[in-house]
């Protein structure tokens, strides 16, 4: 089976050419499905949602979430930043 991968360089300059469309659509796509998630749960009288998860988080995992957390909060982007 033959799998074929873009070079950094070029993926770069398509998507420069493209002037980040597809970095733009994949945002627009995630706040989309979190929209539909949201009203849904609004719709739904806002019900109280800790009942759902059965998991124990272990120390370690409870204190990647809330630096996490913190992040978001402070606007920090994780991920993938295109540079030219």
């Amino acid at each position: 089976m033959l799998i074929r991968q873009y070079s950094t360089a070029y993926a770069m300059a398509y998507n420069k050419k493209l002037n980040d469309m597809v970095e733009r659509r994949m945002r627009q796509s995630i706040y989309a499905v979190a929209s539909f998630w949201y009203t849904c749960w609004v719709d739904a009288g806002q019900p109280d949602l800790k009942n759902l998860a059965h998991k124990n988080f272990t120390e370690t995992e409870l204190k990647e979430l809330e630096v996490l957390d913190m992040e978001w909060k402070k606007g920090n982007m994780k991920g993938f930043k295109c540079q030219d």
